[in-house]
Formats: C-alpha cells, structure tokens, sequence
C-alpha cells in the first residue's frame, strides 16, 4: 500500500487559541508578543492587513496598535501547548503514526485509500467540531 505523508500547520495558532476563549477576538486584529513583550511573534490575517509583521518590535508599531485598537496578548505557551496536544489527539484517527514536530505542527503517515483533498477536509471539519 502507498503511504502519504500529511504535514498540519496551524495558521497563526497562537492567535487562533486566544480566540477559541474569547469569541469577541474573532473580528479584532490581534498580535501575540514574544517573552517579555518585544516583538510580535503571531498576529491575525487583519492584524497583517495592516502591515504588522511577525518579528516586528512592539515598540516600532505601537501606534498603528493603539490606533487601530489592536488586542495584544503576552505569550501563553503552557495554553499553546495544551490547545496543540489536543490537537494531535484529535487527529490520531486519521493517521497510523503521528509525529509532532512543534508545538504548532504536526506530521501524520497514512495509506492512501482516500484523496488527499478529502482527508484534509475531514482534518479540517474534525479540528473545528472538536
């Protein structure tokens, strides 16, 4: 049987797992800050739309954060890694090995009876009704 190999990133997860606890954070830009608050570390696509980039100082954007009423959060990596491991189990079905490679990516091997297409879809439908 032919194997395939599924890599799983999780787009801006940091910010994603903020706002699984806080439906308000789902129409707000948001940024995610390394260790003592220096740089951003993840931010939302709306957050990127206005041309915040990861890695930037906070103190280079602070204004365009104020004005804009930007929600900042410190990092929760204790959070990150609870939401990630939680994540890795419920992708355990699909996969008879699971490898996870950071906290925020994953990689799985799994026979290929089905389409790539529609096992990335039922990664995606069991991810959100989890």
């Amino acid at each position: 049987m032919s194997q395939m190999l599924a890599l799983v990133d999780c787009r801006h997860f940091y910010v994603s797992c903020e706002r699984v606890f806080n439906a308000s954070l789902q129409t707000r830009p948001c940024i995610v800050l390394s260790n003592n608050d220096g740089c951003i570390v993840a931010l939302s696509d709306d957050a990127r739309a206005l041309s915040l980039k990861r890695g930037m100082p906070l103190f280079q954007c602070r204004e365009l954060v104020e004005r804009h009423g930007i929600q900042l959060f410190s990092s929760n990596y204790s959070l990150y890694q609870a939401v990630s491991d939680r994540v890795m189990r419920v992708l355990l079905p699909f996969a008879r090995q699971m490898e996870p490679y950071s906290i925020v990516t994953g990689r799985t091997k799994r026979g290929c009876q089905e389409s790539t297409q529609r096992s990335s879809g039922g990664f995606r439908h069991t991810l959100r009704t989890s």
